[in-house]
């Protein structure tokens, strides 16, 4: 059950504040007037959604903290994201790992080189994705063989022609 306190106009002006910001210089970047923002400010009017996301960006909080939002006893045990960088979810992030190695795939003598990037980013980040794992291993065969058979197609070119000679 999400729980709203309702007490826009204030959380608008403590956050404005804690940036040091001037109504002017919030009322510029949103391109509306300085009144507009004491409206919102004294409680006489509300700003729109479009708004108030522009707002958090430029306050730097979370729209559920501007808007008052007080998580339930269930969401506060849900552990928190340290880094703002990590992909939403495994599955994207095995997804994004996966189409990587399939490329290189591609590029023999490079492909390689990346599939044990990709394991050895696993590994420092601990995190092993049964898939990603498979289809490097597959795609580290494949180029394997790619590249021998360049190398011996190269090889056997080079004696062809040096035995024609003689």
């Amino acid at each position: 059950m999400i729980k709203m306190n309702i007490e826009l106009d204030k959380r608008l002006k403590d956050a404005r504040e804690a940036k040091g910001l001037s109504q002017n210089y919030v009322a510029e970047h949103l391109n509306i007037t300085r009144q507009a923002i004491s409206k919102w400010e004294n409680g006489k009017s509300m700003p729109d959604l479009e708004n108030l996301i522009i707002l958090s960006t430029l306050y730097e909080i979370s729209l559920d903290e501007l808007l008052g939002r007080t998580p339930s006893p269930e969401e506060t045990h849900e552990p928190q994201s340290s880094s703002a960088n990590t992909p939403s979810s495994p599955i994207q992030e095995a997804l994004f790992l996966a189409v990587i190695a399939s490329i290189s795939c591609l590029f023999p003598i490079i492909g390689l080189v990346i599939p044990i990037g990709i394991l050895v980013w696993m590994k420092k980040k601990k995190r092993v994705y049964k898939m990603v794992v498979v289809l490097c291993v597959i795609c580290l065969l494949t180029n394997m063989y790619t590249a021998y058979a360049i190398f011996n197609q190269i090889y056997f070119r080079l004696n062809t022609v040096g035995i024609k000679k003689l």
